[in-house]
């Protein structure tokens, strides 16, 4: 026993019903891949401030550094005379 059986019909409002589906779909989609690259480039922004924080203060820790080592260098200079002599002095 052969059926014949009609071709499925897809009706132009079955097709708008599956095109705003389908775009509604693709939005949530972009929605949420953008949701994730803000929360991606928060998280960089806020380890590049720590980044530079953390640089500010190694910058005026060798300040200081720079500042001691300067002024070690000129009390030496005062109680043991120039650069030339201090290297005479440590190697004694």
């Amino acid at each position: 026993h052969y059926r014949h059986q009609q071709p499925f019909v897809v009706t132009d409002q079955e097709k708008r019903l599956r095109r705003l589906a389908t775009n509604r779909e693709s939005a949530r989609r972009s929605r949420m891949r953008e949701r994730m690259m803000k929360e991606v480039l928060q998280m960089q922004v806020k380890q590049l401030m720590a980044l530079l924080e953390y640089n500010h203060q190694i910058l005026q820790e060798n300040s200081q550094l720079k500042e001691t080592v300067s002024s070690f260098y000129n009390q030496y200079t005062i109680s043991y005379g120039n650069h030339e002599d201090i290297l005479g002095n440590i190697n004694d």
